[in-house]
C-alpha cells in the first residue's frame, strides 16, 4: 500500500501503515532535518520510505531522476538492486558492506525508541559497549566476541 504522508513524502509497506512503523519517529526527524537544510530544493525530490523485502515493493511511482528511497525493515542484508536501478538514491539499513552499488548508501538506524536501560556514567562502566537490535547472522560473530569479553575469556590490552 502506498501512503502519502507529506507533499513529497510517501510510505509503502505490505504489512502496516506509517503510523505503525517502529522507525516512524526517527524517519520523521530525518525528513524534518532534510527539509530544513535543503530549503526549496526539498520539494524537487520525491522521498519514499519503504518497509519490507524488495520483492514486495511496487516501484511504479519511483523516478530515476528524482526519487530518494529509505529502505527499512529488511534485515536480510540483501542489496536492493532493482530499487537502486529505479531510484536516484537509496538509503538502506542492514547492508553487508559499503558501496556495493553506486547510488546505495548505508542508513544506520541507531536505537529505535528509548534505550532499554538507563545509561551508566563512564566511570561506572566496566565496558563501553551498547547494542540494540537484531542479532541476525551477520552479527553473530560480534556477539560471540562480546560474550567472551564479558566472561573474561578475552584480555584486551590498553594502548
Amino acid at each position: 500500500m502506498l501512503q502519502r504522508i507529506a507533499d513529497t513524502v510517501w510510505f509503502q509497506s505490505p504489512v502496516y501503515t506509517f503510523e505503525e512503523m517502529c522507525e516512524r519517529s526517527f524517519m520523521t526527524g530525518v525528513l524534518d532535518c532534510l527539509r530544513e537544510r535543503m530549503g526549496e530544493a526539498f520539494s524537487r525530490f520525491d522521498f519514499m520510505i519503504v518497509s519490507g523485502a524488495e520483492s514486495e515493493l511496487d516501484l511504479s511511482g519511483v523516478s530515476r531522476d528524482r526519487t530518494v528511497v529509505f529502505h527499512l525493515s529488511d534485515e536480510t542484508s540483501s542489496v536492493p538492486r532493482r530499487l537502486c536501478a529505479s531510484a536516484l538514491l537509496v538509503f538502506k539499513s542492514y547492508l553487508p558492506a559499503e558501496r556495493l552499488v553506486a547510488n546505495l548508501r548505508s542508513l544506520p538506524l541507531g536505537c529505535i525508541g528509548p534505550a532499554p536501560c538507563p545509561p551508566l556514567s563512564i566511570g561506572e562502566r566496566a565496558w563501553n559497549v551498547f547494542f540494540s537490535g537484531n542479532l541476525n547472522g551477520n552479527r553473530g560473530e560480534t556477539f560471540r566476541h562480546f560474550e567472551a569479553m564479558r566472561a573474561g575469556a578475552v584480555v584486551v590490552s590498553e594502548a
